[in-house]
């Protein structure tokens, strides 16, 4: 009996410990990606910009605020320097920018912002 419960004891161990690696690798990597994108810093025009919403089958009209909830707004930019970067932007942004509107990324801000 006692070999039994260190067999279950060792495998809660080890799935616990997996699930850790696991959410410290994801949380390690989501850190690391934002901090890349708030070490930017450029000028650029909005080219075309566009909404993903999600791909949810069977959404009833009353789940629709979800869904729009989760929708995902997008600007191509034009960078000065003639790149070209598509830009994850926050609804509000994401209407006050049109195609042909100057921004500007600030080093260490997580979203561009509208040049003045």
């Amino acid at each position: 009996m006692a070999i039994g419960t260190l067999n279950v004891l060792n495998s809660r161990l080890v799935k616990g410990l997996l699930a850790f690696i696991i959410i410290a690798v994801f949380g390690v990597w989501f850190y690391l990606n934002d901090q890349k994108v708030r070490k930017e810093a450029w000028k650029g025009v909005v080219a075309e910009k566009w909404e993903k919403k999600p791909m949810l089958r069977g959404v009833s009209v009353s789940d629709q605020a979800k869904q729009n909830r989760r929708t995902m707004y997008y600007w191509r930019v034009t960078k000065e320097d003639g790149t070209n970067a598509e830009v994850k932007v926050p609804f509000t942004l994401y209407t006050s920018g049109n195609p042909g509107t100057r921004i500007e990324k600030i080093y260490s801000e997580r979203y561009p912002r509208i040049a003045q």
